[in-house]
């Protein structure tokens, strides 16, 4: 074993057969990567058409929030406090929960909502 490795006469490198043979097999999982990439495209076309018709917008505009009470506790009669949202088409929770964010600086998760 040590000879071998020492060099006597032993090619430490690939040779032309295994290049050849890993070159066959990156080129077939290339093919193979294309057809899921395709498969993906055509579910995600699939889910387009049942979602809706093309002509409503997938994502709306960043929904508006209304503040309703100050946030955190109850108030007098406990009656939760909290915020209001008309939910409109396009909506989701996670839009909804950016929203609050960013527009009123509330910390709230789509769980949360």
């Amino acid at each position: 074993m040590r000879d071998k490795s020492n060099g006597s006469g032993a090619n430490p490198g690939a040779n032309p057969d295994d290049l050849q043979k890993l070159a066959d097999q990156v080129q077939e999982l290339a093919k193979k990567q294309q057809a899921d990439n395709d498969l993906i495209l055509k579910e995600i076309g699939k889910l387009g058409k049942v979602s809706g018709s093309s002509s409503s917008p997938v994502h709306k505009s960043t929904p508006s929030v209304t503040t309703n009470a100050a946030a955190g506790g109850s108030t007098a009669g406990g009656k939760e406090s909290g915020y209001e949202h008309k939910v409109a088409a396009g909506d989701t929770l996670l839009s909804i929960a950016k929203a609050y964010r960013d527009q009123q600086g509330i910390k709230v998760t789509s769980d949360q909502i």
